[in-house]
């Protein structure tokens, strides 16, 4: 029960609180810490407890000043106090900057009284109770929340009293985020910013290393690194390596739980670590040799977490199909996404290690590559995702079509105002079938099977509807699938059927005009054609594909640049001439003696290129010269 003297001062105080107000500022005046702290405290309860003056900013303004920092400084730190009253000195200092953290303007909440607090703040952290320690992050919060405070907080030497708290407070991973995106902002590099973010990530990934509550620090990291400017990020951070210890931890968790409970947090971080450092951080995530500690089989993480992302991806493409027609999860198709773009950059870590066991004199088969027997497995579940991903990309395609039509039958009764026709069908409002297309069009490339590439010339009308009327983006994945496509005779016979060859013989006819970064698009280009120039279907060479010959002949061989194009463009007229009929042949005599002598240019070494490309013209002039006895007689 509450004491008589108590009631009597609660009184007291609720009939007067200006009254009581005055006297906690007039305690807070004397030079006795100990009558001080009755003010401060007695200022504390008036405060709470009274809407009319901590909504008075004046008033409130008025109280602040009143209170000295030295004094805030002194009982923050209980130096000379027993562990009890310190921490009580403690809790009563941070309670009260507390409160006026919630009731101060931003002028105030900028001013040093409150910004100098930070480094005593942090530092109290290691000795404050779970809800003083509350109260202080959601303080340095605030501090964070403006430059100043944010530039301050970053000048501590040492944050690991915060930063290992947040497995527990998650409010430490917004202070972070929050005071660097401040401190950052639009100033110039600042080296001293760019070493304390190195370590702060270091920090944090150490202090996340034993946890279970790995989730939340993924996810923030997967949305914090993307959020910085890219000269603050570098190329090598030391906290990779670690960092990529803690997601192959959960590959390793999420295999035993056999559930994917928690993946989106995994994979949405490792899209974009492969995106920000794809040079150094690909090798780390499938590292062949990587066995997280604590496996049960000397599986590799790499093998798991690849087993992982197609058994995701397997069990939610029936869903996408069965509710197609309502919009998709968000979060599960972002997860999807990211999880098509880890496959495809595994599947582009996969043909370098061939590359470099290739290249590897002494012994063809080294320790740090995957086995036969798991590149076995991997090659059968990834084509049979592959294949799904097919049906999908197909079924997907059918309806927008099939909507299109309709929006076209009603057409005079009904505005079209928004998406459903098959080129807008992979609209960046739905970012999947990009992803899909991406990592399909890497493995019908180097896969030689026959079987999906023939499955996937069902989709070659989809897939010149996007070259043709998307971005750039769909270009480049749009050319490798067709590669790979049209390496089957019934891939060559579906790109002929839908137009495919004038399609792109078009783009060609544009090279002339475009960037020279565009030139490897052109011989992306060649690489298609020339697979239908080597298929039944294209035998023998139509009069209309002969406008190539121009194209290449428009191309300006002294050009370094376009050296490599002009060389693939002659080498498809070649074959184009070779295959066409005699009387088409002899009309386009003229054109081929202009291709012999400007690939003449080359071997006569009158521009100086790479060996590979000089031997590439030496071999087009062998087979011009070869075509038939019209071309030597007019070309001696």
């Amino acid at each position: 029960m509450e004491e008589p003297q108590q009631a009597e001062a609660r009184k007291e105080r609720q009939a007067d609180p200006l009254g009581t107000l005055n006297k906690a500022l007039d305690l807070l005046k004397t030079k006795d810490d100990t009558t001080r702290m009755c003010g401060l405290a007695a200022l504390k309860i008036t405060v709470d407890n009274n809407p009319q003056i901590s909504n008075d900013h004046a008033t409130m303004s008025d109280c602040w000043s009143a209170i000295s920092s030295t004094f805030l400084e002194r009982l923050m730190k209980g130096k000379g106090q027993t562990p009890e009253n310190a921490n009580t000195m403690l809790n009563l200092a941070v309670s009260v900057i507390h409160a006026f953290v919630r009731i101060l303007d931003q002028d105030r909440l900028k001013g040093e009284k409150l910004v100098k607090r930070s480094n005593t703040l942090v530092a109290s952290l290691t000795t404050s109770s779970e809800d003083t320690s509350t109260l202080i992050l959601q303080i340095l919060f605030s501090i964070a929340s403006n430059k100043a405070g944010a530039r301050r907080l970053l000048q501590i030497d040492d944050l690991r009293p915060m930063l290992k708290l947040a497995p527990e407070q998650p409010t430490v991973l917004d202070i972070i985020k929050v005071a660097y995106l401040n401190v950052i902002g639009n100033e110039r590099l600042d080296i001293d910013v760019v070493q304390k973010l190195d370590c702060t990530i270091s920090s944090l990934s150490s202090c996340f290393s034993d946890t279970r509550n790995t989730d939340a620090f993924m996810d923030w990291l997967s949305q914090f690194l993307p959020s910085l400017p890219t000269q603050y990020i570098g190329t090598s951070p030391e906290w990779l390596e670690p960092l990529t210890k803690i997601i192959h931890k959960k590959v390793l968790s999420l295999h035993r739980s056999i559930g994917l409970e928690g993946a989106s947090s995994l994979v949405n971080l490792a899209v974009q670590l492969l995106f920000i450092y794809p040079t150094k951080f690909t090798p780390l995530l499938f590292d062949p040799t990587a066995r997280p500690d604590g496996a049960d089989k000397p599986t590799s993480t790499s093998y798991l977490l690849i087993r992982l992302l197609l058994l995701d991806i397997r069990s939610s493409i029936p869903t996408l199909q069965a509710t197609s027609q309502e919009p998709a999860s968000k979060q599960a198709v972002v997860r999807l996404v990211a999880s098509y773009d880890i496959i495809s950059a595994f599947v582009g870590f996969l043909l370098q290690e061939q590359d470099n066991d290739a290249a590897d004199d002494v012994n063809s088969s080294r320790d740090s590559s995957f086995s036969t027997d798991i590149l076995l497995k991997l090659r059968v579940d990834i084509s049979e995702v592959m294949s799904m991903t097919i049906e999908n990309i197909h079924e997907r395609y059918n309806e927008s079509t099939e909507r299109a039509t309709a929006r076209q039958l009603s057409k005079a009764q009904l505005q079209i105002t928004s998406g459903g026709s098959p080129e807008n069908m992979m609209s960046m409002k739905d970012p999947l079938p990009l992803a899909q297309l991406r990592a399909l069009a890497l493995w019908l490339r180097e896969d030689d099977g026959s079987d999906l590439r023939q499955e996937a010339s069902s989709i070659i009308d989809f897939l010149l509807s996007c070259y043709a009327n998307e971005g750039s983006d769909y270009i480049s994945p749009v050319l490798i699938a067709l590669e790979g496509i049209t390496a089957t005779a019934e891939g060559a016979e579906a790109f002929l059927s839908a137009g495919g060859w004038n399609i792109l013989s078009q783009s060609l006819q544009k090279l002339e005009t475009m960037p020279e970064a565009d030139t490897l698009q052109g011989i992306d280009i060649v690489r298609v054609l020339l697979n239908i120039i080597d298929s039944d279907s294209g035998h023998p060479t139509r009069e209309v594909w002969m406008d190539v010959i121009d194209t290449a002949l428009s191309i300006d061989i002294m050009d370094t640049k376009r050296v490599a194009l002009s060389l693939a463009l002659i080498q498809l007229s070649q074959e184009l001439l070779q295959w066409a009929p005699r009387g088409v042949r002899r009309k386009y005599a003229k054109e081929a003696k202009q291709l012999l002598e400007m690939s003449r240019i080359i071997t006569r070494g009158e521009l100086t290129v790479s060996d590979d490309l000089k031997e590439g013209f030496e071999e087009v002039v062998e087979g011009l010269k070869a075509l038939s006895i019209v071309v030597d007689r007019r070309v001696p």
